[in-house]
């Protein structure tokens, strides 16, 4: 195997974001790729009987993200921040002209088309000017939210922006939009309250009526919903959400809902979650596309995970059937339908980081469309790395629970170092994700298993469910057999197994290292130590703490349970050398997590090192900034040498 380093993120080329026109002959992609301190978003061309090619011929210390065609192909209006700020751009697709469509307020996050001359942008207002070192007067629960820089929440701006130049504020929202559909004069969009004290975080689905200029709030759900579809005049509306009761373990479902009507699950027939859940450290940070529905609002495609794969599948809204679209032992990482029926994927492997693909959408009672891979920007550096492919590993729980995991060993001659590392959530999964982490470590002659334990996504709501309450309990006995098993085998080095883990992985991490001396060395990172405290500290711990621990909260003898779950009660007991990695700009699991349980391991003596990533949220392993992430793979791979 060629030798893989933490620097070879800088080569990597990692598309998201497709766009296909009407006829589906065009598709317009996003590449990334890492400089030192940010990230380059390039917009491609794909077209049939051409070669891709960059879509601008320019080049400069910017971003082009967010490429929408209009409604007849001419057109396609995309969000750069060329200008210093994400505006508006314009992109003739005839004579490839280029122009700025207007210079609004604050900064543009999203854009539709409605109809042909006109484009609706959900727009962060600008925010209100603070002196540093000023007070910040905070009188409103949700006032941290993970990846944001500040306590004060932007208000969203509904604009309509003229292909001619013109623009016009439609409606300043009292509240912050998240996802948008247009179906003209209609404009659908989510949104949640601002400096808000609402403990469930509700979503209301509200539509805005362009040519009366009135808004009304068509459902308001106890729970997020993270994406929209929509037929009938906007008043008919698909949505993704956990349902009636905003439960981190409750899967993400497709639901319907018609005005004046409850909302109704769709595919109820089916045990998945429609939700990216599969993780990996090579994805664009742009919100991908969850949901598409057709103009008869009967068939939809949709993104879900499956076991260890984010699959694409279609489904029958009248009938509840629904089937696969794409291939076994791969991952989804965005996609676009047109209005002829041409989808564009992004699909990744373990083996390959996301390439773009075409497939031709078919009516359910035809075969499935075949897979075409169109875009090749990693061939080159993956032929010449030789990436490893996972081994599917099988155990049973103590209980009889089967799971699964996988297990990535090196090509060399063993016995090899063992690296189990536990994945967040805890309702995410190891799966057919691209990790340059996981090559990286295996190139340096660890094998890696990545074992999805009992609370995992992609397995049905039941195996989510098995989790809750039982933090520190089962899942610690999961991962132990997992252990026990893998390290067992043939090629692996016995004696050398080490833990890692981050977020809930980290928390698992924390915990086993208190209950046994099994593992060489551990890393846990952005974790959790000290459930009481993370209650107050962090973005979600008010709510966060009492639904995964079935009830539990601090204002009553819960409490208690609260302090036996967390891992810093039993620190004495830790005897492992652990490396502990955390943002400072963390939010969900707060440094001060990381502080409490490294400054109890120096004051007792024991092998403890602490970094510190400045300006690094609860996400940087994936998304922080590209120097940050090779340093902390350069002290992962240091860390498991020295400790080896």
């Amino acid at each position: 195997m060629t030798s893989l380093r933490p620097i070879d993120l800088h080569r990597l080329r990692i598309v998201g974001s497709p766009a296909i026109s009407p006829d589906g002959q065009i598709v317009v992609s996003v590449q990334r790729s890492a400089g030192n301190d940010r990230y380059a978003h390039r917009l491609w061309r794909f077209e049939s009987g051409a070669e891709p090619a960059p879509l601008l011929d320019d080049d400069g210390e910017w971003s082009d993200v967010g490429p929408l065609f209009s409604v007849d192909g001419k057109q396609l209006a995309f969000i750069s921040d060329r200008s210093g700020r994400r505006q508006a751009w314009l992109y003739g697709v005839g004579d490839c002209s280029l122009s700025a469509l207007c210079d609004v307020p604050g900064s543009v996050r999203e854009l539709a088309w409605l109809g042909r001359g006109s484009i609706v942008a959900l727009v962060d207002a600008p925010g209100k000017v603070y002196e540093p070192g000023a007070p910040a007067e905070i009188s409103w629960l949700r006032y941290k939210r993970d990846g944001r820089s500040t306590f004060f929440e932007r208000a969203t701006q509904l604009w309509l922006l003229g292909v001619d130049g013109t623009s016009e504020l439609l409606i300043g929202l009292d509240g912050r939009a998240g996802s948008m559909i247009v179906s003209d004069p209609w404009v659908v969009y989510t949104l949640t309250d601002l400096h808000s004290d609402d403990v469930a975080e509700r979503t209301d689905i509200r539509v805005f009526n362009v040519a009366v200029r009135r808004e009304e709030v068509v459902l308001s759900s106890p729970s997020p919903i993270d994406a929209l579809a929509g037929y009938e005049q906007g008043r008919e509306v698909v949505y993704v959400s956990a349902g009636s009761e905003d439960k981190p373990a409750r899967q993400r479902s497709l639901w319907g809902h018609r005005g004046g009507e409850e909302p109704i699950c769709l595919l109820a027939g089916s045990d998945f979650t429609f939700e990216y859940a599969v993780q990996g450290d090579a994805h664009h940070a742009e919100q991908p596309r969850r949901i598409w529905l057709d103009a008869d609002g009967r068939e939809v495609v949709a993104a879900a995970t499956l076991g260890e794969d984010v699959a694409l599948v279609q489904g029958d809204l009248t009938t509840g059937a629904w089937r696969r679209l794409t291939p076994l032992g791969a991952s989804v990482t965005d996609f676009a339908v047109s209005a002829s029926g041409t989808v564009a994927m992004c699909i990744e492997s373990p083996e390959h980081p996301a390439e773009l693909a075409i497939s031709q959408l078919r009516p359910m009672d035809q075969p499935v469309g075949s897979v075409e891979q169109i875009s090749h920007f990693n061939e080159d550096w993956q032929s010449a790395a030789r990436t490893a492919s996972p081994t599917q590993v099988v155990v049973s729980g103590i209980d009889g629970l089967e799971m699964t995991g996988l297990l990535y060993t090196p090509d060399c001659a063993g016995p090899h170092p063992l690296l189990v590392r536990v994945h967040g959530g805890p309702h995410l999964a190891s799966g057919t994700a691209f990790s340059l982490e996981v090559q990286v470590e295996v190139s340096a002659g660890f094998a890696v298993l990545l074992p999805n334990i009992r609370g995992s996504a992609g397995r049905g709501q039941g195996f989510r469910e098995l989790v809750v309450g039982e933090w520190g309990g089962l899942d610690f006995e999961d991962l132990m057999v997992f252990v026990s098993k893998v390290s067992a085998s043939p090629g692996i080095d016995t004696n050398r197994v080490f833990l890692a883990g981050g977020s809930y992985g980290g928390y698992l991490t924390n915990w086993a290292l208190t209950r046994t001396d099994r593992f060489r060395a551990a890393i846990s990172e952005r974790s959790i130590s000290e459930l009481v405290s993370k209650f107050g500290t962090s973005d979600n711990g008010f709510l966060f703490n009492r639904r995964e621990f079935d009830g539990l909260d601090v204002f009553d003898d819960g409490i208690h349970k609260l302090i036996d779950k967390s891992p810093l009660r039993y620190v004495t007991s830790i005897r492992t050398p652990v490396l502990l990695l955390h943002g400072e700009a963390d939010q969900r699991c707060p440094i001060e997590q990381s502080e409490q349980l490294f400054t109890a391991l120096r004051r007792l003596g024991q092998e403890a090192t602490f970094v510190r990533f400045a300006g690094e949220s609860h996400e940087f392993s994936g998304r922080g900034r590209p120097d940050h992430r090779i340093r902390r793979l350069e002290l992962i791979l240091s860390w498991l040498q020295e400790h080896s």
